[in-house]
């Protein structure tokens, strides 16, 4: 699917992310192959791929527009 979709946008990075990225045998396994064929691969690595990574983004979010609001 990803080299389907890059050949018709041209985009070569891919992000792996979700809760079945914390399965190590899937995260290595498709990092090799993606790296194989070309695409850049970013995935996570401070913050957990599952509900705690989802937590963080909409702490962040809420953060940032209630900085916003205040101004």
């Amino acid at each position: 699917m990803c080299a389907r979709l890059s050949a018709s946008t041209g985009v070569s990075t891919v992000v792996l992310g979700g809760g079945v990225f914390l399965n190590r045998f899937l995260l290595v396994n498709a990092k090799e192959q993606l790296q194989k064929l070309g695409f850049v691969v970013h995935c996570h690595r401070q913050v957990p791929a599952n509900d705690g990574g989802i937590s963080l983004g909409q702490v962040s979010i809420a953060a940032h527009q209630l900085e916003t609001a205040n101004r």
